[in-house]
């Protein structure tokens, strides 16, 4: 974690140089950049799911595997699976069970066509909403460089 000192310096912390009240703060601090993290991610998963999805057919696990392998580390299980239900339910995704050898059968799922012009549509909002958001941060630091 890092802290700002009193010359407004970005100064690395550790728990131990800060004491129990620091140890707190540092918890706090890290946990609001889950919910920071984990809300903007809420937002852009089901972009996500499908954008892997356009490439080939995945199982559950593969797919969940594949996202965290691209960045998406803070990611669990229920949400995958969650959004995977509901992208079915929409028609988006449809989904098929598979014998495995080495155990329980696997649920693949693939895009449908419904599906790949929703990520179509996302795609070119994304692009749009990247280049807003880029535009404003730009600004921003052009700002606070004078």
């Amino acid at each position: 974690m890092n802290a700002v000192d009193a010359s407004g310096s970005i100064r690395p912390v550790y728990a131990a140089s800060v004491g129990l009240a620091g140890c707190l703060l540092c918890r706090v601090l890290c946990y609001t950049e889950q919910v920071r993290s984990s809300q903007l991610l809420k937002g852009v998963l089901d972009i996500a799911v499908m954008a892997a999805l356009s490439r080939r057919e995945l199982y559950g696990l593969e797919l969940l595997e594949r996202l965290r392998s691209e960045g998406l580390t803070p990611l669990g299980d229920p949400s995958v699976y969650g959004v995977l239900r509901r992208l079915e339910q929409d028609g988006l995704v449809t989904a098929r069970l598979e014998p495995s050898a080495g155990g329980a059968a696997r649920k693949y799922y693939s895009i449908t066509p419904k599906g790949r012009a929703d990520l179509d549509d996302a795609d070119a909002e994304w692009s749009r909403l990247a280049r807003v958001v880029n535009r404003l941060l730009e600004k921003r630091n052009d700002c606070e460089q004078r």
